[in-house]
């Protein structure tokens, strides 16, 4: 009876290798050139929130827009623990955004809530689409589309500890 020997292939894994495959990940980044924005997001920290240029906007809501970080206190109410509403006044100076971001991301504080009826209104005549979470999440959608769409994205966030 004759025995049969079952070849097993083993690849041996250089360092050549590795890099080969390396470089056809780096390849499919389309991201790898493009420009890092002003306002990118370093950390969301328990009282405030890092940006990759040193600043920081603690206890305060953040204004992210056209590359610029803006600090303001605009007047807003938590109602029933999860319906977050701004007072409408607060937001008068969006209207003299131009050009108007095609999206905002809110950052509603330390939990996913609601934003009110009234402000969603506001936005939509504005022309302006929302995306509402919570503060750290918020901060990383706003990096990743301010990141592939420069300009067209803007983002308010309430303090993370809010």
């Amino acid at each position: 009876m004759s025995s049969k020997r079952l070849s097993i292939g083993l690849r041996h894994f250089s360092a050549s290798s590795r890099a080969y495959k390396e470089s056809i990940i780096s390849s499919l980044n389309v991201l790898a050139d493009a420009a890092t924005p002003l306002n990118n997001i370093d950390t969301v920290k328990r009282d405030r929130i890092a940006f990759t240029s040193g600043y920081e906007v603690k206890d305060k809501v953040a204004f992210l827009v056209a590359n610029q970080v803006l600090q303001f206190d605009p007047k807003y109410e938590i109602k029933n623990g999860f319906l977050v509403e701004f007072e409408p006044a607060s937001l008068e100076f969006l209207k003299l955004i131009n050009p108007q971001p095609d999206l905002i991301t809110i950052g509603l504080g330390s939990k996913s809530r609601l934003l009110s009826q009234v402000n969603v209104e506001l936005f939509q005549q504005l022309g302006v689409r929302v995306e509402v979470s919570d503060t750290k999440n918020a901060a990383k959608n706003f990096d990743l589309l301010a990141t592939e769409r420069p300009n067209q994205v803007g983002a308010i966030l309430l303090p993370p500890n809010v």
